[in-house]
């Protein structure tokens, strides 16, 4: 992408197991989860750490059921 974005790496039960903060824009390398993980969601670089959201948090989704 353009800008830098935060990664958000999503257990299959929710829960965040990694972020990846801001992103590299146009960067080639990759950015592993580091662990088994459903999904990753992406934000504009710095939600994350402005928002306050920390591995181990739970994302409340319907793709996520409680």
């Amino acid at each position: 992408t353009y800008v830098p974005l935060d990664l958000i790496y999503i257990r299959n039960d929710g829960t965040i197991h990694k972020i990846a903060e801001n992103a590299t824009p146009l960067s080639l390398e990759g950015i592993p989860s580091v662990g088994p993980v459903r999904g990753v969601l992406e934000v504009i670089g710095g939600t994350s750490k402005r928002l306050g959201i920390a591995p181990g948090d739970r994302i409340v989704s319907p793709a996520w059921p409680q």
